[in-house]
């Protein structure tokens, strides 16, 4: 994963917290660690504010349900990369 990100250097990652092999916070903890000014946007089922604050705390620039609708998630997308915080509202 890492060498895919520091290889290619996109503007935005999505990020799922339940990942195989590396879950997302700790995913994101990595790309903090050798991208630091990569966006990264987690798209999650998890409502558990421990999960959100965990990944607020790693450093998340961004935190939506799965069940957001694709033009909201464009709208987080471009508000990520204009340097917001985008939040599903249930979550904020």
């Amino acid at each position: 994963m890492v060498s895919n990100i520091t290889a290619n250097i996109p503007d935005v990652v999505l990020m799922d917290i339940d990942m195989p092999y590396v879950n997302g916070i700790e995913g994101l903890k990595l790309i903090r660690k050798h991208v630091p000014d990569v966006k990264v946007l987690m798209q999650t089922i998890f409502e558990d504010e421990d999960k959100i604050f965990d990944a607020i705390v790693a450093g998340a620039d961004g935190y939506l349900l799965k069940k957001t609708p694709p033009a909201k998630l464009l709208e987080a997308i471009a508000d990520v990369v204009q340097g917001g915080a985008p939040m599903t509202p249930t979550v904020a």
